[in-house]
């Protein structure tokens, strides 16, 4: 026990992972709500399907992280993260109740959601770059930084677990604008904690005199000249690009393939969320360093049969232990290659890095879900999540055959 919660011995991580928890609760609520409501909200028939409008939303949600994050990565090396935080925070509590409002008011439609999404992925591409970049200043001691970002993302799939399954009950009893009411007052949370945090003055090395683009041109090289990072990096991307066009095929798998409702779309997600839960929880208590290869290579292969397994499910019951296997091998290979790039970057470079990976993690999963949602249109939700799948299977034998650093020291 003492192992698995070693970094809490640090009081600004417990302050900040605790803020976390109440607001990623709120957050994955609003995800799983923006989803529905996409699905639901009428579309223009040229857009081809519900499913495509979907993917859309995720797209604008997601693809300024593609672009923006790696610059903004230069910025967190420069910038003072905790007061960043403090404000891409506070615009995020705004962007809920701004969609709120619009639904109150019946003035949400399927292009005003489109927008805020894009807003919000502005927002994000500084926000979750500065988070990660943070954990480091947070700990009395950094040989506690694997098991922060271990319990960083039992917090995470705690909350998408509780999350979705939430938004599903809240979504069928009170309508989709509570759980942007809700997800809007879970910032206090995470703001709150930020105010608390007692950090040491950082001081950075780059100067703002200088041209942004020539520091992060430096923060590529560096990628570029440390092999284990650049190689996580590569391979972080395409698990991302193919697996998570997933969570954006999830509603039309629920209610087309399985014939379901809102709450069977809640019991999907909920299952991914509880089986990266789990294996979250494994990373905390059963984590070895000698053993993160194997680990993400296992798991990398585990991801890709179990996404074929689930697009040829019609059992809900086993499309929920299925996508389960699915939440939990795909934590293993995003945690994994999080902790190892984490423990592998200098402080200096460590927003740009993190910045770099931001895009691996996230910034491709839009490029995805749109082809998902396209494809979808054409050959059916079920082709494409065996594709996807398919895709992760070959990509980690691959990896795990020719192009795996030997050499890999966290």
């Amino acid at each position: 026990m003492i192992k698995m919660i070693a970094a809490f011995d640090s009081r600004n991580c417990r302050i900040f992972l605790t803020g976390q928890f109440f607001s990623l609760i709120g957050t994955l609520m609003n995800i799983a709500a923006t989803n529905w409501l996409a699905f639901t909200l009428p579309f223009e028939k040229s857009w081809g399907s519900a499913a495509l409008s979907v993917s859309f939303v995720i797209f604008a949600g997601q693809i300024p992280q593609l672009f923006i994050s790696p610059l903004a990565g230069v910025w967190i090396d420069r910038l003072n993260r905790r007061s960043l935080l403090l404000a891409t925070q506070s615009l995020s509590m705004i962007q809920s109740f701004a969609v709120m409002a619009l639904l109150l008011n019946n003035e949400i439609t399927l292009q005003r959601l489109i927008a805020l999404s894009l807003v919000q992925g502005l927002i994000n591409s500084f926000d979750g770059p500065a988070r990660q970049s943070l954990y480091v200043e947070l700990l009395d001691d950094r040989k506690h930084l694997s098991n922060a970002l271990s319990l960083n993302s039992t917090i995470v799939h705690l909350s998408r677990f509780l999350g979705p399954a939430l938004a599903g009950l809240i979504i069928y009893n009170f309508g989709v604008a509570m759980c942007f009411f809700i997800d809007g007052l879970s910032y206090a949370a995470v703001l709150l904690a930020l105010y608390m945090l007692q950090l040491r003055p950082r001081i950075s090395q780059l100067q703002v005199s200088r041209k942004i683009l020539t520091e992060f041109k430096e923060g590529l090289a560096y990628v570029r000249s440390v092999k284990p990072i650049f190689i996580f990096l590569i391979f972080s991307a395409v698990i991302s690009f193919f697996a998570m066009s997933e969570s954006a095929l999830l509603p039309s798998f629920a209610s087309q393939v399985l014939n379901g409702n809102e709450k069977t779309y809640g019991l999907l997600v909920s299952a991914a969320g509880l089986g990266a839960l789990m294996a979250s929880l494994y990373l905390t208590v059963g984590f070895s360093k000698n053993n993160i290869e194997k680990l993400i290579t296992t798991s990398g292969v585990g991801l890709g049969t179990f996404l074929v397994l689930f697009a040829l499910s019609r059992n809900i019951y086993l499309s929920f232990v299925l996508n389960l296997a699915v939440g939990g091998c795909l934590l293993f290979v995003l945690a994994g290659c999080n902790i190892v790039l984490q423990n592998q970057v200098e402080d200096q470079k460590r927003g740009r890095v993190m910045a770099l990976a931001h895009v691996a993690f996230l910034g491709m999963a839009p490029l995805g879900s749109l082809w998902g949602g396209a494809f979808a249109s054409r050959i059916g939700v079920p082709a494409v999540l065996i594709l996807a799948g398919a895709a992760c299977f070959i990509a980690s034998l691959v990896l795990a055959k020719n192009f795996y650093p030997r050499e890999v020291v966290v």
